[in-house]
């Protein structure tokens, strides 16, 4: 099955590092070592998921994880010594488990977590390649016949370019595009839907379009479109180590029944770092016909957010709806007065 756009990224990036730190330590390179450092680097860099969180810099909480990564790899190593009394293959692991986590200082630039625009010394991306190869002869004490900086160069060229225009690439193209507005009473939290550019014969009005645009059967095919862009958008945030903001975006009830093609549609969003930031909106109606396929589906991940309608009449049943991660509460709620009063200090509440 096809990943993802963010997977697709994530796994570009994996290579790309590892291009990098095969170039850079040829023949001292060990691929266990390599994508034990990896693993961690990805988890905090784009799934947030850090040793501490001490520091508020984004690319020191990232530093702080590979040091415990570092920590954890050295003492393996002693572990091993101790175990073979293999004393050269000892040493030169120990080098490049301590080398390989002072190369991560270089890659938060190459991978955009830290802007050469933000730097005092440095001006370029090439500046970085150079002080890379300046610390790897010097202190890596890496030799070799032909000088590999220019190729280096060349393949980091190539890698930044090919990861900004996976980024654009869906964007580019204006068949449709999102519309996300802030949700009222919150900074962090936005309602998304998707809005069609395709042109109209003059002799449909905005409302007819507007209608069959969000009939049954074109709420369930324009989620395809709206997903893999909702999906582009969570991955600049990241990128911008934007965890924070929180999308919601409608999810016709309509479709939760068809396994087949549900499974296809949330393929889409199927990656941690998505469920994370990806609220599907239910009405209470529809969770009330398909609560035990809802459950499931958190269970694999997805968070849901539920807008209480018309059918929603007892306040006192959202002591019951904390499984959501939001809890909407419209004009239509005909209990919304009583919501108001009795729950002002629960955060998870959204009003309309």
């Amino acid at each position: 099955m096809t990943k993802n756009l963010f997977t697709q990224y994530v796994d570009i990036c994996k290579k790309d590092i590892y291009d990098y730190l095969k170039l850079i330590f040829k023949q001292e390179y060990n691929q266990e070592i390599a994508e034990k450092y990896v693993e961690s680097y990805i988890d905090a860099r784009y799934y947030n998921l850090s040793y501490k969180e001490n520091s508020r810099v984004f690319y020191l909480r990232i530093k702080e994880a590979l040091l415990k990564k570092m920590e954890e790899l050295l003492k393996e190593n002693e572990e091993q010594k101790r175990q073979t009394e293999d004393y050269v293959t000892y040493r030169k692991n120990e080098a490049l488990i301590k080398n390989i986590f002072l190369t991560f200082d270089y890659i938060y630039f190459f991978d955009k977590v830290r802007d050469v625009q933000n730097m005092k010394r440095i001006e370029t991306i090439e500046e970085v390649v150079d002080k890379l190869y300046e610390k790897r002869a010097k202190e890596f004490q890496i030799k070799e016949r032909v000088n590999t900086k220019a190729q280096f160069k060349q393949l980091l060229k190539e890698n930044m370019f090919k990861t900004e225009k996976f980024t654009d690439k869906y964007f580019a193209d204006d068949t449709f595009k999102l519309e996300i507005k802030r949700q009222s009473e919150k900074n962090n939290i936005y309602n998304v839907d998707i809005i069609s550019n395709i042109e109209m014969p003059m002799i449909y009005s905005t409302r007819a379009i507007r209608e069959a645009f969000n009939t049954e059967a074109i709420s369930e095919e324009k989620l395809l479109p709206e997903f893999s862009l909702l999906s582009l958008l969570v991955l600049r945030d990241i990128i911008d180590a934007n965890f924070k903001d929180q999308y919601i975006v409608k999810f016709p009830g309509t479709l939760i029944s068809k396994k087949k093609k549900i499974k296809s549609v949330l393929e889409l969003i199927k990656d941690p770092a998505l469920q994370d930031k990806i609220n599907l909106k239910v009405t209470y109606q529809e969770y009330k016909k398909n609560k035990s396929e809802i459950f499931e589906l958190m269970r694999e991940g997805y968070k849901f957010a539920i807008e209480l309608d018309e059918t929603f009449e007892d306040e006192s049943e959202i002591e019951k709806l904390q499984m959501f991660a939001y809890i909407i509460v419209s004009d239509e709620t005909p209990c919304k007065k009583q919501i108001e009063k009795n729950y002002k200090k629960m955060d998870k509440i959204l009003y309309e």
